[in-house]
Formats: structure tokens, C-alpha cells, sequence
């Protein structure tokens, strides 16, 4: 993830003509937070590098929510190729929230599958766990949410700190099944979120947003 934004962008919109936002995202992208997260975690980056880092992040996520109509393949180039199907959005599931944890990248995770559930007709919003703290989100805000993922790349935080952030999102959205995007090995994190009771647990933004969309579509037919 180097110094110059415009570079990022144009690499993106470069990976975006031969595959899709969730798959750039989850072949480049969040490898690339994967990278850094480590070097964090060394002591190899400081925190004026890792809010520069965040702000060519937010810029990059910026430029692709007005360039990217939708997260389908990119169109053939032949002549008689057949166009890719748009996606088939699930009307009426509701809101999805995806909540980043306290790890330096989460919030950046969170607002990846968050702008690809929205490229795939979903209502989706991203927003930090401290939102849920006392009354920083009103409840009839929360009580529009359907679902919650909780978004973390595993690194750097603790254990006992994911498992802190997922009850509280639990308590705060009595009735919404809260699930989990482990970004990275899921190792002992992802088996503990799941015994803390987490829904399921994603290590892709592909698979994530698949499944999303197929909950969508039950809470629709319920």
C-alpha cells in the first residue's frame, strides 16, 4: 500500500477490468491490510503512517462507491460475449450493519463489505464498535437492522477484546444474528467468536456478501 493515492486508485480500476470489487478486495486489498496489520503489530509502523495509510484507504473506497455501478464481473471484451447479469437485489431484507472492531484496519474492512453488499442491492452501513456504546446510536435506529457483521483483521487486539465487541453488538441487537468476518488465519480468534456465540464466521468479503444476500432473501420470504 504505497505513499500515493492516485496509484492505489489506478491500480484498482486496473484489477477492476479482468475481476469484481469483492474479489479485488479480497485478493489485493485485504491481503495488503494483512501485510500492514503485521508490520503494526512489529513496530514497524507508527500511528502518523497508519492514519495515512487509513486515508488512502477511505480515498480509494471513495472513488470506487462512484465508479463501481455493481459487484459482478467485468463486461467481455468480444464482440458477441454476453454481457454479465446484474445482481438481483433482495427488496425489503433491511438494513445490514457491519461493525468494525478496534483493530487499526477493521473500520476498513467493515467499509469494503459494506460498499459490496450495497453494489449488491443491500441496504449496508458501516460504522465503529463504539457506536453501540450507551446511546451514541439511537434505538430505533438499531432496531431497523436486520443483520450485523462484525469485521476484524486478525493480528492486533486481543482475543478477549473481539469477544468484549461481540457481545456487546449481541446485546445492543437483541434478535439479530450477529456474524463474523475474520480478515487473515482465523486461527483461535475465529474459534473463539464462535464460541462466544457468532453465527458464522467469513474469512472472505465473497463469501460474506453471498451469504448476506441469501439472508436477505429469507428475511424477505419470511
Amino acid at each position: 500500500m504505497g505513499d500515493d493515492p492516485d496509484a492505489l486508485v489506478e491500480q484498482a480500476e486496473g484489477a477492476l477490468k479482468e475481476c469484481r470489487l469483492s474479489r479485488y478486495y479480497d485478493t489485493v486489498a485485504l491481503p495488503g491490510l494483512v501485510l500492514a496489520q503485521g508490520d503494526a503489530q512489529r513496530g514497524r509502523l507508527g500511528e502518523r503512517q497508519l492514519d495515512g495509510m487509513r486515508a488512502r484507504l477511505a480515498a480509494l473506497l471513495e472513488d470506487l462507491e462512484e465508479d463501481v455501478e455493481a459487484d459482478v464481473p467485468p463486461h467481455p471484451t468480444g464482440k458477441d460475449a454476453p454481457a454479465a447479469p446484474p445482481p438481483s437485489p433482495p427488496s425489503s431484507a433491511g438494513p445490514v450493519l457491519c461493525v468494525g472492531g478496534r483493530g487499526p484496519f477493521d473500520m476498513a474492512a467493515a467499509a469494503m463489505l459494506a460498499q459490496v453488499l450495497r453494489k449488491r442491492g443491500l441496504d449496508a452501513g458501516a460504522a465503529p464498535a463504539e457506536m453501540l456504546r450507551g446511546d451514541a446510536t439511537p434505538a430505533e435506529e438499531l432496531a431497523r437492522i436486520r443483520q450485523a457483521w462484525l469485521c476484524t483483521v486478525e493480528g492486533m487486539g486481543s482475543t478477549a477484546a473481539a469477544r468484549s465487541i461481540l457481545r456487546r453488538v449481541k446485546r445492543r441487537l437483541p434478535g439479530v444474528e450477529v456474524n463474523v468476518l475474520v480478515i487473515g488465519n482465523e486461527g483461535r480468534l475465529a474459534d473463539a467468536l464462535r464460541q462466544e456465540g457468532a453465527g458464522s464466521v467469513t474469512n472472505s468479503i465473497e463469501a460474506t456478501a453471498t451469504q448476506a444476500c441469501e439472508a436477505g432473501e429469507d428475511e424477505k420470504d419470511a
